[in-house]
């Protein structure tokens, strides 16, 4: 294989179009989807910031994937830089990278030479608008000694992320990555650090895990990493939550333990919010921190925290915005033939305790006893289920499963509800100790095959820590298991999976809750147990009127739980503008009567809010066909996956971003490997 990096000459900034146009043409004109030959260009505008970019040159279907227009380079500024690395003809022959275990940061060596290397600092710059939060992680590796090595480094981000960029940054030069397909992006990594060349490589391990690693780092060189994502904010009890995830826990897979890691160095957290109206109630639930009022109802938050074990939990932000009642927004950006993305978000209604009326329920407590959970974690999850219990009354029924290397069921059927039954059941709940592994399989099915009483409505309430490695076979047991019921899937602790957590209650259709080691879980428990017992709104439908959508994501609208929002994201097929126009969402309240809550098209057409909104469908997307892959087992889906991540330029289990740097010699020297002992997670005292 034959791999160049080159930097071509200086051209002026109005031949950015001439160049896409190309690159595009190039790419198509060399003979099948990617070429033979390959194109490299290197595009340097005159007076601009000094950052170079590394761009896929993928053959025009990501442009018309994107709206029908040419490859957008509207995010190059003036003086930008942008590299095209030439692809080879034989990268397939390389195997695919695949990694099992988590956490930590190390650097390789050639000689089992070790020593620590310590990440000298993370900083994360956050800014929330609306329901959607645009976040930029920038890591700084340094080397201390004299030898050239290559950093390893497995971090977590938020479950939904979809992650659109990956700069490295060496004395003042900025090379932009490009999206290829796993394997040839591995290979072309491989290939610069055998060169010499400084390279890096991002790479999603699982939807909430990603690796890096970076070659050739110099002695005493100092190398920023930046990464850019979007999500979707969660919504719960009528506030917005915005987590930093800063462990990757250790995973209980087939009898044995991934380690997990904590990051160290010095962090920084600076978050803005702008929520379009007044933000209220702003707190950290996990750290200390400084709250600024900004003017405009915008709001600065400024992590103060910087000791003790602040690094071992994941840093939650809570807040509320003015404004009750049932209600929705919708954002579209479209453009001159009225294509485009859309999202809407739907706030469904408080409910009215003294004039609602619930069908009896029957409640399957899932309680996770095995040894992450020791101490603290098994005490929080002990009082979700008194305080649940709580919630219940008169006509229910419940169950209790608990589950480590085996599963077993409390009593023998149903428990009718009353307040004898729920005595027997704390006292024997309170006997429970945590211990051996975590076969959440063995406790699902235990849950999912017990006979349902139609009469109730079932709702199964997962309480765990999430602490698995085989999440896909845990959402396909759910999936195959459900029938009729919901599932509500209760977090627990300060850095829960909450991959696992946000899957199983998406599958089962019901919800999600967190509880950390120092909130109030008996709260928590009751709370959770009124709003799935009381769905608010049932048989959900959504009138687009005149609008003609496409893809729209979740294609099903489950039941609205008071205080949870929903979002659902869709393509815009085109034709006209919706300017002005009305969506409907349709249902029944609780209890009885239809409800319509009107939603207004609120249409932009500014470029920023088209790559927002086209990159949340997008990784949707990727989402739903991910989870359709892991249920079906057809392979057809994750190619679908990799095409949709190449076009929207995402990474994904099928791709990752890989950047090298053109400019300089080729380093020598003997890599020198090194570990950072990785971090437990507070609260944690579990056997290893």
């Amino acid at each position: 294989m034959r791999l160049d990096f080159c930097k071509v000459g200086v051209v002026a900034a109005v031949a950015l179009a001439v160049c896409a146009a190309m690159v595009v043409v190039g790419c198509e004109g060399a003979g099948g989807r990617y070429g033979s030959g390959g194109l490299h260009q290197s595009i340097v505008p005159e007076g601009g910031n000094g950052d170079e970019y590394s761009r896929s040159t993928r053959d025009g279907n990501a442009a018309r994937a994107r709206g029908g227009d040419d490859l957008d380079l509207s995010w190059l500024g003036s003086g930008d830089e942008l590299w095209v690395i030439e692809r080879g003809e034989s990268w397939e022959q390389h195997g695919r990278v695949d990694r099992d275990g988590v956490g930590g940061l190390r650097a390789r060596a050639g000689r089992g030479d070790t020593r620590a290397l310590p990440l000298d600092g993370v900083r994360v710059r956050a800014d929330l608008v609306g329901f959607v939060g645009s976040v930029s992680v920038k890591q700084t590796f340094v080397n201390p000694w004299d030898d050239v090595i290559e950093a390893e480094y497995v971090f977590p981000l938020i479950d939904d992320a979809a992650v659109t960029g990956f700069v490295m940054e060496i004395s003042g030069r900025r090379i932009r990555a490009v999206v290829r397909e796993r394997e040839e992006a591995a290979y072309i990594y491989e290939a610069a650090k055998r060169a010499g060349r400084r390279a890096a490589l991002l790479t999603q391990e699982r939807a909430n895990v990603f690796a890096q690693r970076v070659a050739n780092i110099g002695p005493r060189e100092r190398v920023d990493i930046e990464i850019t994502y979007f999500h979707t904010l969660r919504q719960d009890d009528g506030e917005l939550e915005f987590v930093v995830p800063m462990v990757v826990a250790p995973r209980y897979k087939g009898g044995a333990l991934a380690r997990g890691g904590g990051v160290g160095g010095v962090w920084s957290i600076d978050v803005t919010i702008d929520a379009g109206a007044a933000v209220e109630g702003v707190r950290c639930l996990s750290h200390d921190v400084e709250i600024e009022e900004l003017g405009g109802d915008r709001v600065g938050v400024r992590l103060a925290d910087q000791g003790g074990d602040a690094w071992s939990r994941d840093f939650v932000l809570r807040y509320r915005v003015a404004g009750e009642g049932a209600r929705g927004n919708m954002v579209v950006w479209e453009d001159r033939e009225g294509a485009g993305y859309f999202a809407l978000s739907i706030h469904p209604p408080t409910l009215d305790s003294e004039s609602s009326v619930r069908e009896p329920v029957e409640v399957v407590f899932v309680v996770d006893t095995s040894g992450s959970m020791e101490g603290k974690a098994l005490r929080q999850a002990k009082r979700v289920v008194r305080g649940a219990l709580d919630a219940l009354g008169e006509g229910d029924a419940f169950r209790i499963v608990r589950f480590a290397e085996r599963a077993e069921r409390l009593g023998g059927g149903v428990i009718e509800y009353d307040g004898d039954s729920a005595r027997r059941a704390v006292h024997e709940l309170e006997r429970y100790r945590a211990r051996g592994g975590t076969e959440m399989l063995r406790g699902l099915d235990a849950a999912l095959s017990i006979p349902h009483d139609l009469a109730r409505r079932r709702v199964v309430v997962l309480v765990t820590d999430g602490l698995v490695g085989e999440e896909e076979k845990v959402v396909h047991a759910v999936e195959e298991g459900l029938g009729g019921a919901r599932v509500i899937a209760v977090g627990i602790g300060d850095s829960p999976n909450r991959l696992l957590i946000e899957r199983v209650a998406r599958v089962g259709r019901g919800g999600s809750a967190y509880v950390g080691l120092a909130d109030d879980a008996r709260g928590v428990g009751s709370r959770v147990m009124g709003k799935v017992a009381d769905a608010s709104v049932t048989d959900v439908v959504i009138d687009w009127g005149g609008l003609g959508v496409a893809d729209v994501l979740p294609s099903r609208v489950g039941d609205l739980y008071a205080g949870r929002s929903v979002v659902v994201t869709g393509r815009l097929e085109g034709g006209r503008s919706v300017d002005g126009e009305t969506v409907w969402v349709r249902g029944r309240r609780s209890g009885g009567g239809r409800i319509d809550i009107p939603v207004r098209v609120d249409v932009r057409t500014d470029s920023p809010g088209r790559r927002v909104l086209g990159t949340l469908w997008a990784r949707a997307a990727i989402m739903d066909l991910t989870e359709r892959a892991i249920v079906t087992g057809r392979e057809r889906y994750m190619r679908e996956v990799e095409e949709l991540a190449l076009s929207y330029g995402l990474a994904s289990a099928r791709t990752a971003f890989v950047v090298a740097d053109g400019v300089g010699r080729g380093r020598r020297g003997s890599p020198r490997r090194v570990e950072v002992p990785t971090r437990v997670e507070r609260g944690e005292e579990w056997e290893r």
